[in-house]
């Protein structure tokens, strides 16, 4: 690949994020009923904002060597963080709701 191509995967998840934060702006401004004019440059900046990140990350994803730093990032957190967070969360919940008043 040469440097100068635009990467295709890349470009579609920068669209995608970048069409999910337009239709957050949409849909929080209750279809831009209630959206401050005065606000148009920092919602085009978030707009530009999402689409660079996913652009980036899905760029730096596709690497091999990133690719693997990745998977394995995933593979400890779903390992030890979720299942330990969710379990101490959910015995937390269950704590707090039977005991005496």
């Amino acid at each position: 690949m040469v440097m100068n191509e635009l990467n295709r995967k890349a470009l579609i998840a920068g669209a995608v994020a970048a069409l999910a934060v337009e239709a957050g702006i949409w849909l929080g401004s209750q279809a831009l009923a209630h959206f401050d004019p005065a606000l148009i440059w920092y919602a085009i900046g978030s707009v530009l904002a999402a689409f660079a990140l996913a652009y980036r990350f899905a760029v730096w994803a596709q690497r091999p060597p990133s690719r693997l730093y990745f998977k394995r990032g995933l593979q400890l957190f779903f390992q030890r963080c979720f299942i330990h967070c969710a379990s101490r969360a959910t015995l937390q919940r269950f704590n707090a709701s039977t005991r005496p008043p």
